[in-house]
């Protein structure tokens, strides 16, 4: 299990937050195309490109306090606050990077919400 590489020093649940995160990216299948499958079998879209709506953040966001923000890059997880200050980073594994790259080229039509 990959730990976070860093940790705003001012949010007292922390470890919470970023255990939840973690514990939702360990449930991931380890194949790119079986990411996309789980993720439609669980209703879940998202916008090509948008590291605050894509299919993976909004999977991660479940059960996150709403006073947080989950981003996904190509490369890391990170939290924000309401303000968009950064406060948790969490690294992908080669396979969740693989799964974005491969959404975000439209190879999972199933997974695209056309909402603006």
């Amino acid at each position: 299990m990959l730990r976070s590489t860093w940790r705003s020093p001012t949010v007292g649940n922390a470890e919470e937050i970023i255990d939840l995160i973690q514990a939702r990216l360990d449930a991931l299948p380890m194949r790119t195309g079986d990411i996309a499958a789980f993720l439609t079998r669980h209703h879940i879209e998202g916008r090509l490109g948008a590291v605050d709506d894509c299919p993976l953040s909004r999977y991660l966001s479940a059960n996150v306090p709403v006073r947080y923000r989950v981003h996904v890059s190509d490369h890391q997880v990170i939290v924000v606050d309401a303000v968009f200050r950064p406060l948790y980073r969490l690294p992908l594994l080669a396979h969740h990077t693989t799964f974005l790259r491969r959404f975000d080229a439209g190879r999972f039509p199933a997974l695209t919400t056309h909402r603006r």
